[in-house]
């Protein structure tokens, strides 16, 4: 590990540990104080030794301290702990659980039942809305251009006269 990158790691950890909120990672995240790049590097390097991680792993903007880790005074020590802390003692993150709906054969997802998709948590689903008339594709790639056709044929059409009009 090069002394730039320690030194990042140490500006990013010490950054997650006085924030009380998540640490959005856009392109201003450190502005002035590191490059983008070392930015990047750090932040891998620290979710590698797990002292920072993901709340959400799909989304990949945010990451918050490791709770085991918030005694810490520096990088090296947050290291340091985690390698000596049993993996039972880690923070785990709960994954959403989901049922799944029974589909027989071929259906849209307009006739599945809004009852079947809940999560196991005990917390409300995504209720799923039903298949809006107007958005399939019959109507985006035939009616819909066809339409927008004829009217601007018509305002054509329109104008034009309005112009005859004028000039007589």
């Amino acid at each position: 590990m090069t002394p730039e990158l320690k030194i990042s790691c140490e500006v990013v950890f010490q950054e997650h540990k006085t924030s009380t909120h998540p640490i959005a990672w856009n392109k201003d995240a450190f502005r002035g104080r590191m490059s983008i790049g070392l930015c990047e590097m750090a932040k891998e390097t620290l979710v590698q030794k797990k002292v920072i991680y993901f709340p959400k792993p799909a989304k990949r903007t945010m990451t918050l301290l490791n709770p085991v880790v918030a005694t810490a005074e520096t990088f090296e020590d947050a290291v340091a702990m985690i390698q000596n802390n049993p993996p039972s003692v880690t923070t785990s993150i709960e994954q959403p659980r989901y049922t799944e709906a029974s589909v027989s054969g071929f259906t849209s997802y307009s006739h599945v039942q809004l009852s079947k998709l809940t999560s196991n948590s005990g917390n409300p689903g995504i209720a799923m809305v039903a298949e809006r008339w107007y958005l399939r594709p019959f109507f985006v790639y035939v009616v819909w251009p066809a339409s927008a056709l004829v009217v601007s044929v018509l305002i054509a059409y329109a104008m034009c006269e309005w112009v005859e009009m004028a000039w007589r």
